[in-house]
């Protein structure tokens, strides 16, 4: 299966968004009810939402988490200032 990554605008959000569930969890649970919710809605009215669209959203979060864990990791003061201002 070829899954679309970046493929809308909305892509850059599903990014960021995984970015900030480093610094608020509770993103995590959000980001992933807006998806099923999505998806659920669009695959049953037959609007474009397919599989490898909903998987490729899953992965653009999945990148901006994984970027932020590896900056946080190769910058510690970086890590420090974000945590230490919530």
């Amino acid at each position: 299966m070829e899954i679309e990554v970046f493929d809308d605008k909305v892509s850059v959000l599903h990014f960021i968004a995984g970015l900030f569930t480093c610094v608020y969890p509770v993103i995590f649970i959000l980001f992933l009810f807006y998806e099923l919710i999505e998806f659920m809605y669009r695959y049953r009215k037959r609007r474009g939402e397919r599989v490898k669209k909903f998987i490729g959203d899953l992965v653009e979060y999945l990148l901006g988490l994984s970027m932020f864990s590896l900056v946080s990791l190769f910058y510690q003061p970086f890590f420090l200032l974000v945590t230490l201002s919530r």
